[in-house]
């Protein structure tokens, strides 16, 4: 049953079902577009987030739950197919984020106090197909301009008539942190503290507390004693964002 305390004089009901290319324009200002079809999938957004320049075109049966405290701003949620779940974890600021389910059977979870920064420069993109799941971990921080993809989008045919390049998961643990323009394969696997590089083309796991860097991404450094910490500058509201 969807909760539609979150919809007030500022969101824009529309009838027309979006497409992905129709969440690239501005159809609107306000805090939140979202399609009359939507309204029939269960959404959950809490009170206490706030929205901004948001599209919502959820087209079958996919569950959509916003966590407490999360800020999106510049954000697209597409799901087009059944039994898809998405899910924002409190307390996360998504900025120029796209979210996208393809077909049935997909999920995408993102972990609480986890940041993207989109936008700037260049929209970040989650984007599952063929069953598969995406999640990202607690306390994560993504730069703009960044793939993640469960399926390399069409079938690979050997002379066996098998398919040889089959979708595969993508599971980001905590407080990991991924620099702009890194694209993030099927089948990886990054473990808790790992941070990637600028450019990076990761293609297979890596374990925790790792530096990864390079196309395709290797080994830069493995210290067990290293963090990293967010630069107090990155610590953005929406008023920020706004400004």
């Amino acid at each position: 049953m969807t909760k539609q305390s979150f919809i007030n004089e500022t969101t824009n009901i529309i009838e027309k079902d979006l497409e992905p290319v129709d969440l690239k324009k501005s159809l609107t200002k306000g805090n939140l577009l979202i399609t009359k079809k939507s309204l029939e999938s269960e959404i959950e957004i809490a009170d206490s987030c706030l929205l901004e320049d948001v599209k919502i075109s959820l087209n079958g049966s996919t569950r959509l739950i916003i966590e407490e405290g999360a800020e999106l701003l510049n954000c697209n949620i597409y799901s087009n197919g059944n039994h898809n779940d998405i899910r924002i974890g409190k307390n996360c600021k998504l900025k120029g984020l796209y979210i996208m389910c393809c077909d049935d059977g997909n999920t995408i979870d993102v972990g609480e106090n986890t940041t993207v920064h989109g936008e700037f420069w260049g929209s970040t993109i989650f984007h599952t197909m063929e069953k598969t799941t995406i999640k990202i971990g607690k306390d994560c921080m993504l730069s703009g301009n960044i793939v993640l993809r469960t399926t390399d989008g069409h079938a690979i045919i050997n002379s066996e008539a098998k398919r040889i390049n089959p979708p595969q998961n993508i599971i980001i643990g905590n407080h990991v942190w991924i620099g702009m323009n890194a694209m993030i394969l099927k089948g990886c696997e990054i473990g808790t503290g790992c941070i990637i590089g600028a450019n990076s083309v990761v293609t297979y796991s890596f374990d925790t507390y790792t530096i990864i860097a390079g196309n395709p991404a290797k080994k830069i450094n493995k210290i067990d004693d290293f963090d990293w910490q967010r630069s107090s500058g990155f610590n953005f509201t929406l008023d920020d964002y706004r400004k």
